[in-house]
């Protein structure tokens, strides 16, 4: 799986990015969690982001198959908690980033299950640790992990910008129309 381990890095470090976005500003999670009916506080979400940016940038760090078990099931947990916000019609912001307010989208369910099923390939077969892969690298693995850092910003995008704009390029819904006090309706019956 090796040939596969940058897509494990860029899960993990959108884990931990996602942990310290919680860590910092910890109200978009904590009213996601409150509309859930989840318990919701700023210690818990503070306690949540702390374990997503430890699991995160433990498993890019020591590898194994531990680590990658706990993005797994962490990203299956989110798939989750997608779905069943999905199936209330409630498609307000996630808190995936803190106090980031991008509307909840199908597309956060695809990208939370497929990177738990990226993670579950290292299950099996335990990922190696950064040093083993930093020292397979050209250049001191510096290119490595720039693509990575660009993996984890582009997925942030594809989370948080690309939700935002596309429910900002929608039209608004159509108000039906109203003159004072004669609506539309009224003038049709005259």
């Amino acid at each position: 799986m090796e040939p596969l381990i940058g897509l494990l890095h860029v899960c993990s470090g959108l884990l931990a990015v996602a942990g310290v976005a919680k860590l910092l500003t910890p109200s978009g999670t904590q009213e996601a969690l409150r509309v859930a009916g989840f318990p919701s506080s700023p210690l818990l979400v503070r306690a949540l982001g702390a374990t997503e940016l430890a699991i995160g940038t433990a498993t890019i760090v020591v590898g194994g198959w531990v680590l990658p078990t706990l993005v797994a099931l962490s990203y299956a947990g989110f798939a989750g908690f997608v779905i069943s916000r999905l199936r209330a019609g409630d498609t307000a912001g996630c808190g995936c980033f803190g106090a980031s307010a991008s509307p909840l989208t199908a597309g956060h369910l695809v990208f939370n299950v497929a990177a738990a099923l990226a993670a579950v390939l290292f299950v099996a077969d335990p990922a190696p640790s950064l040093s083993t892969v930093l020292a397979d690298q050209p250049w001191a693995g510096v290119p490595y992990l720039m693509i990575i850092a660009l993996g984890v910003t582009l997925s942030v995008a594809v989370l948080t910008v690309l939700p935002a704009t596309r429910a900002a390029a929608r039209p608004p819904a159509a108000a039906p129309l109203s003159f004072g006090p004669v609506s539309r309706l009224s003038l049709i019956h005259i």
